[in-house]
């Protein structure tokens, strides 16, 4: 049985989902598998909560599902940073999930420094640190000899950029064009119906497919994110959000 540790930043849909999902599936991990994953290390925008013996998942989801703060579980430690956590425990694997922030990168840019720093491998959900800084965080994962995964950023569960990386890695990929944006894809459909655009977003709203601050859907900077990564994982570049020409709705 090979035990990983975990730890993971950011405790909103998607955080909460992948603790979900080691819940329900830790019997095929370890049958199957032979993986026995523990999370040492959570982070919520109030602070860090570590455990040396990894969470009880169950009550660190129900506690967050409740709209509670992880400065209110007795694991919490009060002026604990990232950086200070992984000194403190033993984790392999950061799963940074943080809040996109397409013009500073933060929290999560650093974030993803912290970890390949400390010799972490890196699976992303946050677009803004690839859209930024892709072609430094490839190389601060090679020069710790660790891997970086981000398939959650790119088209949530479809593995579009695994299988252009692996399964197409002898193939000449000319061109490539798609939907990059649920949301905006939404509206335009509904406009080109004589819908009016600002009710067309409320319902997007409503239906909980963009997120209260809508502008980076509809701005076009979550499109322009996904191009980038799409870019530099399916073609011999790196560029960044500053090579991409951007005009939304």
């Amino acid at each position: 049985m090979k035990r990983v540790g975990l730890a993971l930043v950011g405790l909103g849909n998607v955080g909460r989902r992948v603790l979900t999902h080691l819940i329900e599936r830790e019997h095929i991990l370890r049958d199957k598998y032979g993986l026995a994953f523990r999370v040492h290390c959570v982070v919520d925008s109030s602070g860090v909560a570590i455990s040396d013996d990894g969470f009880d998942l169950t009550r660190l989801v129900e506690h967050k599902n409740a709209a509670l703060k992880l400065r209110e579980l007795p694991e919490f430690v009060e002026g604990l940073t990232l950086a200070g956590a992984l000194h403190r425990v033993d984790c392999g694997i950061l799963l940074e999930a943080s809040p996109v922030d397409l013009t500073t990168g933060e929290p999560g840019l650093s974030n993803c420094r912290t970890a390949l720093e400390r010799g972490l491998h890196l699976a992303l959900a946050n677009k803004a640190p690839l859209a930024l800084a892709h072609e430094e965080l490839d190389r601060l994962a090679a020069d710790a000899g660790v891997g970086i995964l981000y398939s959650a950023a790119f088209c949530g569960g479809l593995p579009v950029l695994n299988i252009v990386r692996r399964d197409m890695v002898c193939g000449n990929v000319l061109a490539f064009r798609g939907i990059f944006n649920g949301t905006t894809n939404f509206i335009l459909r509904e406009m080109l119906n004589g819908r009016d655009y600002a009710d067309a977003l409320r319902e997007t709203q409503e239906r909980g497919i963009a997120e209260a601050d809508p502008s980076l859907d509809v701005e076009g900077w979550d499109t322009a994110a996904k191009l980038v990564i799409a870019a530099n994982s399916i073609t011999d570049t790196m560029i960044t959000l500053e090579d991409v020409s951007v005009t939304g709705i």
